[in-house]
């Protein structure tokens, strides 16, 4: 299945896209680990690690919003790229239910990335 996508490689401290980028692909790690992370005042917030396997990037292409997040690669990274084309096509074959549940879930993380921002901020 994965074979039918693009490869990509970023070197470790590569930044892969940033925080307000439009989402034009989302990636599927096939190697190395990817660091997830808000800016704010001038610090870098992280969210989370992203690993073998994983797939990141995706919040833009189901919101057709900005970027919410930046992604660096934390190691040497070798990603699958899925196309924001190729994932919408995909995506219009999905149950309409199934298509429901993923847009409650993206709002859901939406929500809860800017409440960890504003507690990072508060807190400090």
């Amino acid at each position: 299945m994965l074979d039918n996508f693009e490869k990509c490689q970023f070197s470790a401290g590569q930044t892969i896209f940033s925080e307000g980028d439009d989402g034009v692909e989302m990636f599927i790690i096939d190697s190395g680990r990817v660091r997830i992370w808000r800016g704010a005042a001038g610090k870098e917030h992280v969210l989370g690690y992203i690993e073998q396997g994983s797939i990141f990037g995706e919040m833009a292409l189901i919101n057709n919003k900005p970027r919410i997040a930046s992604a660096t690669a934390d190691s040497d990274v070798v990603c699958f790229v899925v196309s924001k084309q190729d994932f919408q096509e995909r995506y219009q074959n999905v149950n309409s239910f199934v298509k429901t549940i993923v847009k409650i879930l993206a709002i859901n993380v939406n929500s809860l990335s800017d409440y960890i921002e504003e507690n990072n901020e508060t807190n400090q």
